[in-house]
């Protein structure tokens, strides 16, 4: 047994709802105007024996009553339906101030029974007292709601561990890991993290899907889109606060998974249980399946492994590591690559996922690369500039298009406000992510479709992590009236654009690299500049 060592999960400023109304006789509906994580107060002067029945949701139902789910269901884990729902009987001893203790709920809306008298409701938030680190304006209301919403998700689920609906989700939480990182102050949290799956890994090095507390499969779920978070992990831990400790910690624990994933692989490839989670207009399942974005997070945690035996000196495993990533790469061509599109044996038409992963990670031929981005370009515009991905390609599309030529239409998918985009969640009154693009989405809490924060930080604002602990970062001009607010472990980083020119403040000890349009680049040390657009080389 060790002793916790990260932040203590609080009580936040209670929050008041903002409409009660009367959805039935005896029924009094709480809402709160936005999602959160935490649990219900109640004030009241009640009469002996009175029950009062508090029930939770995150979303209403077709009669405008608070929808828990089925008992035993993903919506309601319990057996006796109990899980949203909360009881105080009083003893009739005067005025009293009640709320539960050692649960949470994550909702919207609070139905009270039990009593016609007056009762003062208010919603208590709870999360680990985390200290917030990014502060980020965008120059549309879209993309700002993107990165609120992103904010309030990851906010909702710290408690101690990433908790995505009472589980700690290896999948959920690999899409929001890096924008975590940029949202809040989250070291001792990951660390504490780290170490429950470092603990929980299995003697043949298999990953729980869910850590804490989750079972290993025995091999029966191959999903490094997910359990690969492990070593993605620790490598963007690392780049984030230059704490070397921990990559010797866990190097063990990453190498045994690697050799554990890569001894599931067939041909070089892997099959994900998962795949592209949720993509519009379908089952939770991908019509391509799990074999190409698999493969693809195969390479990736390679890359990240790569990395961490590179920083530790252990050189002949990094060029183990590289020499399979590369034969896996070619493999993944080989399997994939189809005339100048990826795609799977088992799709039937194009698909934005498997290219826009291709591009974003960087495992395009050179010789084709204009024409898997063309066919790229070409089914999103078909599409009226919308996304037809999933929780893996929804944060590759944007990298994908800005970073070959075409930033104009990934800020035109991410600005739509009509299915599916985030826009169309944000018109159907969404506070936060919710799992999938459908109105009748399982889950209104999910930071599955997180990954899309990273592009607003480095490619609408312009500001990416070049050396660990933020020693060294790139600044490549964003929309004019975006600015961002970086809080790092050398100090804060602040980056703003207007029309012609860009405030740049760089913290001691650190430098940044200035790409400007014209391809000049500056290196600026610490202090506060004034960068203008028309400098040449």
């Amino acid at each position: 047994m060790t002793a916790y060592t990260a932040e203590p999960v609080v009580d936040m400023d209670p929050v008041r709802p903002v409409k009660v109304s009367v959805p039935a006789p005896g029924i009094r509906l709480y809402d709160f105007g936005a999602m959160l994580a935490g649990h219900v107060r109640i004030r009241a002067r009640l009469p002996r024996g009175v029950t009062v029945k508090l029930v939770h949701s995150e979303k209403l139902d077709a009669r405008g009553r608070v929808n828990v789910g089925i008992p035993g269901g993903n919506e309601n884990t319990s057996v006796d339906g109990r899980y949203m729902q909360d009881e105080y009987i009083s003893d009739g001893s005067g005025e009293f101030t009640w709320e539960p203790s050692f649960t949470y709920k994550t909702f919207r809306y609070v139905e009270l029974s039990g009593t016609a008298i007056e009762v003062d409701v208010v919603a208590v938030p709870e999360a680990s007292a985390v200290s917030s680190t990014m502060d980020i304006q965008l120059d549309h209301p879209e993309l700002q709601w993107i990165a609120d919403a992103g904010k309030r998700t990851t906010r909702n689920v710290l408690r101690g561990h990433p908790d995505v609906g009472r589980y700690g989700w290896t999948s959920a939480t690999y899409r929001a890991v890096q924008p975590m990182l940029y949202q809040y102050g989250m070291a001792a949290l990951f660390e504490n993290w780290l170490e429950d799956i470092r603990v929980s890994q299995g003697a043949d090095g298999e990953i729980p899907l869910i850590t804490p507390s989750g079972a290993l499969s025995g091999g029966r779920l191959l999903t490094p889109s997910s359990t690969g978070v492990y070593p993605y992990l620790v490598h963007r831990h690392w780049l984030t606060y230059g704490d070397k400790t921990v990559l010797s910690k866990h190097f063990e624990g990453v190498r045994k998974y690697v050799t554990w994933l890569l001894g599931k692989l067939r041909d070089g490839i892997a099959d994900d249980t998962f795949g592209d989670w949720y993509p519009p207009k379908g089952t939770p399942m991908a019509p391509e399946g799990g074999t190409l974005v698999g493969t693809a997070y195969v390479i990736e945690t390679l890359r990240s492994a790569i990395a961490i035996a590179s920083e530790l000196g252990r050189m002949e495993q990094a060029r183990t590591w590289q020499a399979r990533a590369d034969e896996i790469s070619r493999q993944f061509n080989a399997a994939f690559l189809r005339s100048g599109e990826y795609r799977t044996a088992i799709q039937s038409s194009y698909r934005q996922t498997g290219n826009a992963v291709a591009l974003a990670f960087g495992l395009v031929p050179p010789a084709v690369r204009a024409q898997v981005v063309q066919g790229l370009v070409d089914d999103v515009e078909c599409k009226g500039r919308h996304l037809d991905t999933g929780a893996l390609g929804t944060g590759a599309l944007p990298f994908a298009l800005s970073d070959n030529g075409r930033p104009d239409l990934a800020y035109a998918v991410l600005t739509q406000d009509t299915y599916p985009s985030f826009g169309y969640l944000r018109s159907l009154g969404a506070t936060t992510f919710w799992e999938s693009w459908e109105k009748e989405s399982r889950g209104h809490q999910d930071p599955t479709l997180s990954l899309v924060v990273n592009w607003l930080v480095e490619r609408a604002v312009g500001v990416s992590l070049l050396e660990p602990g933020w020693a060294r970062f790139r600044v490549v001009p964003g929309r004019v009236g975006s600015r961002v607010v970086l809080d790092t472990v050398r100090g804060r980083i602040s980056v703003s654009w207007r029309a012609g020119a860009g405030e740049i403040e760089v913290p001691v000890n650190s430098e940044a690299e200035v790409i400007l349009p014209s391809g000049a680049k500056q290196v600026l040390g610490s202090g506060r500049h004034l960068v203008r657009m028309d400098e040449r080389r």
